[in-house]
């Protein structure tokens, strides 16, 4: 891992009093099939910041970033974006408003290549366009393809995935697709980040570059929360951590601090092996 990659920000805190924080999640709950996949979440994210959302299998960290893009409805809480209440909102008016994600498994379109999939991440942030019109008025109808393809080459380029532009994703590594759903998401230029484990499926040199790419998104100023299971990974590059266990958040502050909370420690390697850790 390079030098790059350590050079977080200590801390999260310290925005202004005034600021309006990128998101606040208040009090979010979700009932799933009688099971609390959230039970009263609060967290607050400012611009700018590098947040990761730590936690075991089926602690809720994807039910909670479902939950942030409107692809989940609370069942109780409120979330807001830069301010902007979003619980009557759609996952396109959401996006409308700067998020971009990446998914748990990967959600590319087979049918399309890797340049008309980042495509369809800058179509929509560009031009406001839903996937149903999108199908109904192709770009190069509408008169706006260049700009399009230049946002998408661009985020493209940023992942090194220029040589593979006209390639199907079907074609592709499941690494090297990852890197495509991540250039989508890019080419959005969202103000607000989710990453749902952007790095499964990657080697290690993989992981570094796309630690060191997060790194300098957070430099130019876009907000982010990464869901990842490498905790190494999440104190060397995240300003703030999140640690959720059971629907609850059960930690937050400064990684290298978190994870060795005794609850972090003991969510993570069981009550009996506690004591070795």
């Amino acid at each position: 891992m390079t030098d790059a990659m350590t050079q977080a920000a200590p801390d999260a805190g310290g925005a202004p009093a005034t600021a309006v924080p990128a998101l606040e999640v208040r009090e979010a709950a979700v009932n799933l099939g009688g099971v609390k996949a959230l039970d009263g979440v609060s967290l607050t994210v400012h611009d700018g910041r590098l947040y990761g959302l730590a936690g075991p299998n089926g602690s809720g960290k994807s039910t909670l970033l479902a939950a942030i893009s409107r692809l989940l409805d609370l069942t109780s809480g409120n979330i807001l974006i830069g301010g902007a209440d979003v619980m009557r909102r759609s996952p396109f008016q959401v996006a409308q408003l700067g998020l971009a994600r990446t998914f748990q498994t990967v959600r590319l379109m087979p049918q399309f290549s890797v340049l008309e999939n980042a495509m369809f991440g800058a179509d929509q942030a560009v031009f406001g366009s839903s996937f149903v019109k999108q199908w109904l008025m192709p770009w190069w109808t509408r008169g706006r393809e260049a700009q399009v393809r230049a946002r998408a080459e661009a985020a493209l380029d940023r992942l090194h995935l220029m040589d593979l532009r006209d390639e199907l994703p079907l074609n592709l590594s499941y690494g090297t697709q990852r890197k495509v759903e991540i250039a989508r998401a890019l080419a959005a230029e969202p103000h607000l980040l989710l990453l749902d484990e952007p790095t499964a499926g990657m080697n290690r040199a993989e992981r570094d570059e796309i630690g060191e790419l997060l790194l300098r998104l957070r430099h130019e100023g876009v907000t982010q929360i990464l869901v990842e299971h490498d905790l190494k990974m999440m104190v060397d590059i995240c300003d703030h951590l999140y640690v959720l266990d059971s629907g609850h958040r059960i930690a937050s502050g400064r990684p290298a601090e978190v994870i060795r909370e005794p609850q972090v420690v003991e969510a993570y390697l069981g009550r009996g092996r506690r004591a070795a850790a």
